[in-house]
């Protein structure tokens, strides 16, 4: 028996890395939201993830990044008037919701 490969990518860089991708697809899903509103949140963001047991799967990632991306789309963002703060508190209540049990 062979044993799996042992990836030396860390817990937090994996995290950045997925949740890029997350932004990326979401950015495609909405084109109407300003990518560089987006990159000044989602780099806020990443930084408040410092513990990797806090660490959200990408399936919970994924449509909470959507809900924050839709937001700065609706609100047409620009840098000059974005709410950083307020697509930071959406996306914990999103993540917060999905978590819940129902």
């Amino acid at each position: 028996m062979f044993a799996l490969p042992q990836s030396n990518v860390k817990p937090l860089d994996q995290f950045k890395i997925s949740f890029n991708n997350c932004v990326k697809k979401s950015l495609e899903k909405f084109p109407d939201a300003n990518a560089e509103v987006v990159k000044l949140w989602s780099d806020s963001a990443i930084a408040a993830f410092t513990n990797p047991a806090d660490i959200p799967s990408e399936a919970f990632l994924a449509p909470a990044i959507d809900a924050v991306v839709a937001l700065a789309a609706a609100k047409k963002w620009t840098p000059d008037n974005a709410d950083i703060q307020e697509m930071e508190a959406k996306l914990e209540m999103e993540l917060i919701t999905m978590a819940t049990p129902r």
